[in-house]
């Protein structure tokens, strides 16, 4: 497989765009709507009394369409809220049980073996099959004692290959970024098929770097078929696991790395209400520029 076979292709950059486009449209929208409330209220030198004269003008002193912009503002706020709560817990609980189990010896064999490669490298005492890439800035690649054992040299660093691949383009990030969106717009359900077709990409991209890396598609098929037989890890929030949902896809482009992927970027019933609902509140902010 050719250096250029990894790059990013067409359609993924297309459904970025179209998440980008369609979430910049409704934080324009709707952040217009609050600051043009905002003007409407009298200041306040005491900061309660302004926050809940804000919120009594929000539901009392305007029409109706007025009232569902401010209800979709007041849904997305309460998710980011409940996204970003979830995500400190989650992140404290996950770094104290990876550093209750570090394997010190066997992380200071990979991180010495991939020295060359700029990689960080943990290795933690568990009998399950985990290889994922976690961390948000400086993200690492964390793999347990148990796919250590499983797997012999060649395929390990095939999973290591797949792993650096999100490293490098900081896909937890990018999970976290698209997951908190996804959430916070659930009232445009198109969004989270294009959300999934981007990230069935992330690991495709990452399969065609580790067979160029490779330089054969042998050693990650039988890692991704065996671990589908035997698939006892459990989902770790904001974190890219070796084996997700994409795996149909990805054993599709195992089997003739020369395939065609078609991958749809979103279910035909999320469209329509995606439509009305952007038609909406299109309408509502034009009339309220007017």
């Amino acid at each position: 497989m050719s250096r250029t076979a990894w790059r990013v292709p067409k359609q993924p950059k297309v459904a970025l765009l179209w998440i980008f486009i369609l979430g910049f449209s409704v934080i324009i929208q709707l952040g217009y709507n609050v600051i043009h409330q905002i003007q409407d209220v009298p200041p306040e030198p005491n900061l309660f009394r302004l926050i809940l004269a804000v919120i009594v003008d929000s539901f009392s002193n305007h029409l109706l369409w007025e009232l569902l912009l401010n209800g979709f503002v007041l849904f997305s706020l309460l998710v980011l809220c409940k996204q970003l709560i979830q995500l400190v817990k989650s992140s404290k609980r996950w770094k104290g049980y990876v550093d209750s189990i570090v394997n010190p010896a066997m992380t200071e064999y990979f991180s010495e073996k991939y020295k060359k490669e700029n990689l960080r490298i943990e290795v933690i005492s568990d009998s399950a099959c985990i290889a994922m890439t976690a961390g948000f800035f400086r993200p690492k690649i964390l793999l347990s004692t148990g796919i250590v054992e499983r797997f012999n040299e060649k395929e390990l660093e095939a999973v290591i290959f797949h792993e650096m691949y999100h490293c490098k383009k900081l896909h937890p990030l990018q999970i976290l970024i698209l997951t908190i969106t996804v959430e916070c717009l659930a009232f445009l359900p198109v969004i989270k098929g294009l959300v999934h077709h981007y990230k069935v990409w992330m690991e495709l991209l990452a399969d065609r770097y580790a067979i160029f890396r490779m330089g054969s598609e042998i050693q990650l098929a039988h890692v991704l078929l065996a671990l589908l037989k035997n698939d006892s890890s459990t989902p770790k929030a904001y974190a890219i696991q070796f084996a997700d949902e994409s795996v149909n896809y990805r054993l599709m482009q195992l089997i003739d790395p020369q395939t065609k992927i078609n991958i749809p970027f979103f279910e035909r019933k999320t469209l329509l209400p995606s439509i009305v609902v952007m038609f909406i509140m299109t309408t509502i902010f034009i009339y309220g520029c007017v």
